[in-house]
């Protein structure tokens, strides 16, 4: 099954005949279970407060600001930043944004820990390129630390900022927080959700002073 490929697209009508026999909605029992899910304590309450945010927000805010907004609803307090150090810039646009809304901010960069490559791969196909002081010019990234600090900084909700394919991934299983990406990192298409490069810090004025 490949729903990319369906030229029915019923479910997109809530229509639940004439479907593909491959479709995963002929199941009923499957999608009986995916609606009791919703109704899960844990999940009733977030993803109302997802589709609330997503009326108030579509069309009118930058994804930064639906972030903001949604956590608003929530209710949350404390808010995660976790992001790569070539985002720096942005890393502190998006903290700055959260504080400006009212919230407390944890922020925490990549290279936590300051780890060589040799640390943390093992059989590395070649050794690092070695400075005056016999470590690597620059450490590796730390997904997994930047998680285990947000974890122990009990952080409501993490966002994160630029981490790199694969990095992202292991910082969303071992972050204990719900997670949501507010700057994509693209480094042949420099960041489309994201504005230029030169304005990364007046990015932060204007959209710190929309009104939720």
């Amino acid at each position: 099954m490949n729903c990319a490929y369906c030229t029915s697209q019923a479910c997109q009508t809530r229509c639940r005949e004439g479907l593909p026999e491959d479709c995963p909605m002929e199941d009923a029992g499957r999608v009986e279970a995916d609606c009791s899910c919703y109704h899960q304590e844990e999940n009733q309450d977030f993803y109302a407060d997802s589709i609330e945010s997503m009326k108030q927000s579509f069309g009118k805010m930058p994804r930064i600001i639906e972030a903001v907004n949604f956590c608003r609803l929530r209710g949350y307090q404390k808010i995660g930043v976790a992001y790569c150090s070539g985002a720096l810039k942005k890393g502190i646009a998006v903290a700055q944004i959260f504080e400006k809304h009212g919230f407390e901010v944890v922020s925490v960069g990549c290279k936590l820990g300051g780890f060589s490559p040799e640390e943390l791969i093992d059989d590395l196909p070649e050794p690092p390129v070695q400075g005056e002081t016999g470590r690597p010019k620059r450490a590796i990234c730390n997904p997994i630390g930047q998680a285990r600090f947000l974890n122990e900084q009990k952080t409501d909700f993490n966002v994160v900022v630029g981490l790199c394919v694969g990095h992202d991934s292991l910082f969303f299983r071992y972050s204990h927080a719900p997670v949501t990406v507010v700057v994509l990192k693209d480094r042949l298409f420099p960041h489309q959700s994201d504005p230029s490069e030169q304005a990364a810090m007046e990015w932060s004025q204007p959209l710190c002073e929309i009104e939720l």
